[in-house]
């Protein structure tokens, strides 16, 4: 099986950074602080932040205008200000994150919603990134690309600039769906009982309010009312809408963490384009990280400029590395996962949000993935079966990359299974962060070719390319032979 590899490499750069609030944590220190640039001459506020227009307006779109609006957030009631002052409050409170320093890598590509303006013969694509920074913090990038009618790839101008959601919208909580949720915390009755006065949708602020005040009587026990309280408000917050401001462009645009079950990270993105109703919705999965603990969940798109954040429910929501079908089987959505870190597994629900229902898929079977095989992001639809890009481990931790092929009408039956890699790392592409791996969160289909992004050892992504006809091919004749 021929795969070949194209020259676009995206590369880490530390010159691409955000803008962010710099939180010191301290009430008093920071009231001291504030008093202290306020105690200086109308001339020394001007030269001060002179020095910090002319170093950092370059780098950060509207600069001037997010510092004052960061300055007007911590001024509190002090009135009077000039924006001069203000923005000399906000600069202070202020830092630059290079959110990309470290690593570029585990990517997934799908195609982009608007066509219009492409070549004959050309598709437009999206790919996102996980992007690395000091701390190992991981974020969501994108960029855009073309691929021409011969399969050759182009990576579109990426913006020096970056930016982070504009706003946030209140997220409107559906019952049923919340119901879900608040079973993985609480004893059914009482969860069922907790949104019985709230109707079939509410406001976050309409959860936080109506738990605060019901939950010590469903307890019995205001001390127990109050943990539930937090938990409950932890929830709420990692299920939130942002949206980026309409005249940025989408290689700007930066998902960086903002829950706390997000603070150590976002990732590995699995962006899969789900038609229903000859509608597109753009789902993926992704990894919330808290230092700690991990905690899956979808978000969910129709235009790469507003995304709303889900946590999953439900017994089968463990582990990580799920994976969606592109579209319903049987009226009924369907997953691959990982649940215990050595098999691949599949899943079937009746809602995207909440999974039940899991059974064994594929075990180890070649010493190439003898101690984990997974998903390289979700399946691709062929004539011929569902195309299931996996990773497999084996010896001296190296990772390659294989397929499956699973059955159109019952994806649970594979029908073909790659029986030698795909894709081991070569030359250059075994140095990185992590040495000796390829990995991918996902691919399309582009005319006869499958375009699959894939990471080179935790530390750059490049693409590979492959005849998705003759891949079937090989994945059937494999199959038969067993």
């Amino acid at each position: 099986m021929r795969v070949e590899r194209l020259k676009p490499t995206l590369h880490p750069d530390s010159n691409r950074s955000i803008l962010r609030p710099l939180e010191i944590g301290d009430a008093a220190r920071l009231e001291c602080t504030i008093d202290r640039l306020l105690a200086l001459d109308r001339k020394a506020v001007q030269n001060e932040l002179g020095r910090s227009v002319i170093l950092f307006s370059g780098r950060h779109r509207d600069f001037q205008s997010r510092l004052q609006k960061q300055g007007e957030r911590l001024a509190g009631g002090r009135k009077g200000l000039t924006a001069e002052e203000k923005q000399l409050i906000g600069a202070c409170f202020s830092m630059e994150y290079t959110y990309e320093a470290a690593a570029l890598f585990n990517p997934s590509l799908v195609r982009h919603p608007e066509q219009s303006g492409t070549a004959p013969g050309c598709e437009r694509f999206i790919l996102s990134l996980r992007a690395v920074g000091e701390g190992h913090i991981s974020s969501i990038v994108f960029c855009n690309g073309i691929i021409d009618a011969d399969g050759e790839v182009q990576i579109e101008h990426r913006s020096p600039f970056s930016v982070l959601p504009e706003s946030c919208t209140e997220a409107v909580y559906r019952a049923r769906e919340w119901l879900h949720k608040l079973t993985d915390l609480l004893p059914i009755e009482v969860a069922q009982r907790l949104l019985a006065d709230l109707g079939p949708e509410f406001t976050a602020a309409e959860l936080r309010q109506h738990a605060q005040e019901r939950l010590p009587d469903l307890f019995g026990d205001p001390a127990e009312g109050e943990y539930q309280q937090r938990r409950i408000d932890q929830l709420i917050r990692s299920n939130y809408c942002v949206s980026f401001a309409a005249a940025s462009d989408l290689s700007e645009r930066v998902l960086f963490p903002r829950a706390p079950a997000e603070s150590h990270g976002l990732e590995d993105a699995r962006f899969v384009e789900f038609r229903e109703s000859g509608e597109s919705i753009y789902y993926a999965t992704v990894t919330a990280y808290d230092g700690f603990h991990i905690q899956p969940q979808m978000l969910e798109t129709r235009d790469f400029q507003c995304f709303r954040s889900h946590t999953l429910s439900g017994k089968a929501v463990e582990n990580k590395g799920f994976a969606l079908f592109p579209r319903r089987i049987g009226g009924r959505y369907w997953m691959v996962s990982r649940q215990d870190g050595e098999n691949l597994w599949i899943m079937h629900s009746d809602s995207v949000m909440h999974w039940t229902d899991r059974q064994l898929l594929a075990e180890p079977r070649y010493v190439w993935e003898a101690l984990q095989i997974g998903n390289c992001g979700s399946p691709i639809e062929t004539p011929a079966g569902w195309l299931v890009f996996t990773h497999g481990v084996g010896l001296v931790r190296e990772y390659a990359i294989g397929a499956l092929l699973l059955d159109l009408d019952d994806p649970t039956r594979i029908i073909g299974r790659s029986k030698r890699p795909l894709v081991v790392s070569e030359g250059a592409e075994r140095q990185g962060y992590v040495p000796n791996v390829v990995y991918s969160c996902g691919g399309a289909l582009f005319g006869k070719w499958v375009l699959l992004p894939y990471a080179q050892s935790d530390t750059r992504s490049g693409f590979l390319r492959l005849a998705w006809q003759e891949l079937v091919d090989e994945l059937l004749k494999d199959g038969q032979s067993e």
